[in-house]
Protein backbone atom coordinates (compact mmCIF):
# COMPACT_ATOMS: atom_id res chain seq x y z
CA UNK A 1 0.00 0.00 0.00
CA UNK A 2 0.97 3.86 -0.62
CA UNK A 3 -0.38 7.14 0.08
CA UNK A 4 -1.24 9.13 -3.38
CA UNK A 5 1.07 11.50 -4.38
CA UNK A 6 -1.88 13.94 -5.02
CA UNK A 7 -2.44 14.50 -1.30
CA UNK A 8 -0.01 16.10 0.99
CA UNK A 9 0.01 16.75 4.72
CA UNK A 10 -0.01 20.53 5.70
CA UNK A 11 -0.29 22.33 8.50
CA UNK A 12 -3.15 25.19 7.99
CA UNK A 13 -4.88 27.43 10.92
CA UNK A 14 -3.00 25.32 13.10
CA UNK A 15 -4.54 22.02 12.09
CA UNK A 16 -2.94 19.07 10.08
CA UNK A 17 -5.08 18.85 7.43
CA UNK A 18 -4.36 16.85 3.98
CA UNK A 19 -5.06 18.60 0.66
CA UNK A 20 -5.39 17.97 -2.55
CA UNK A 21 -2.02 19.18 -5.23
CA UNK A 22 -2.84 19.29 -8.44
CA UNK A 23 -1.46 21.20 -11.83
CA UNK A 24 -3.55 24.15 -10.46
CA UNK A 25 -1.68 24.52 -7.44
CA UNK A 26 -3.21 23.69 -4.06
CA UNK A 27 -7.21 22.99 -4.21
CA UNK A 28 -9.05 23.81 -1.00
CA UNK A 29 -12.41 22.01 -2.45
CA UNK A 30 -10.73 18.84 -0.63
CA UNK A 31 -9.42 19.03 3.20
CA UNK A 32 -9.59 16.29 5.39
CA UNK A 33 -8.32 17.17 9.14
CA UNK A 34 -5.99 14.80 10.52
CA UNK A 35 -5.59 13.79 14.44
CA UNK A 36 -1.49 14.56 15.75
CA UNK A 37 -1.30 10.25 15.45
CA UNK A 38 -2.88 10.31 11.93
CA UNK A 39 -0.77 13.25 10.77
CA UNK A 40 2.01 11.41 12.39
CA UNK A 41 1.38 7.80 10.65
CA UNK A 42 0.92 9.71 7.12
CA UNK A 43 4.19 11.55 7.68
CA UNK A 44 6.01 8.67 8.23
CA UNK A 45 4.76 6.35 5.37
CA UNK A 46 4.06 9.48 3.20
CA UNK A 47 5.58 7.76 -0.92
CA UNK A 48 6.62 4.72 1.17
CA UNK A 49 4.99 1.24 0.66
CA UNK A 50 3.50 0.11 4.17
CA UNK A 51 1.32 -2.30 5.66
CA UNK A 52 -1.11 -2.25 8.69
CA UNK A 53 1.43 -3.41 10.96
CA UNK A 54 3.96 -1.12 9.31
CA UNK A 55 1.37 1.85 11.12
CA UNK A 56 1.01 -0.48 14.03
CA UNK A 57 4.74 -0.69 14.76
CA UNK A 58 4.90 3.20 14.29
CA UNK A 59 1.92 3.20 17.01
CA UNK A 60 3.80 1.38 19.51
CA UNK A 61 6.88 3.10 18.86
CA UNK A 62 5.63 6.67 19.29
CA UNK A 63 2.90 5.99 21.94
CA UNK A 64 2.25 4.11 24.57
CA UNK A 65 -0.27 1.63 23.37
CA UNK A 66 -0.76 -2.05 23.82
CA UNK A 67 0.35 -3.82 20.31
CA UNK A 68 -3.44 -5.46 20.13
CA UNK A 69 -4.75 -1.60 20.58
CA UNK A 70 -2.26 -0.26 18.07
CA UNK A 71 -3.29 -3.37 15.16
CA UNK A 72 -6.89 -2.29 15.75
CA UNK A 73 -6.00 1.86 15.48
CA UNK A 74 -4.03 0.65 12.63
CA UNK A 75 -6.14 -0.88 10.92
CA UNK A 76 -9.27 1.92 11.36
CA UNK A 77 -7.06 4.63 10.07
CA UNK A 78 -6.25 2.48 6.71
CA UNK A 79 -10.58 2.09 6.39
CA UNK A 80 -10.88 5.71 6.48
CA UNK A 81 -7.67 6.46 4.47
CA UNK A 82 -9.15 4.09 1.99
CA UNK A 83 -12.76 5.43 2.46
CA UNK A 84 -11.48 8.75 1.18
CA UNK A 85 -9.16 7.81 -1.38
CA UNK A 86 -6.01 8.64 -0.40
CA UNK A 87 -4.18 5.20 -0.64
CA UNK A 88 -3.56 2.99 -3.26
CA UNK A 89 -3.44 -0.73 -2.23
CA UNK A 90 -1.21 -1.28 -6.04
CA UNK A 91 2.03 -1.74 -5.40
CA UNK A 92 4.53 0.16 -7.39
Amino acid sequence: MKTLPQYKLQEICGEQVITTVGDDGLRLDRLIVFNASAAYLWQAVADKEFTAADLAQLLCKAYDVAPSQAETDAETVLQQWRAQGLVSDQAD
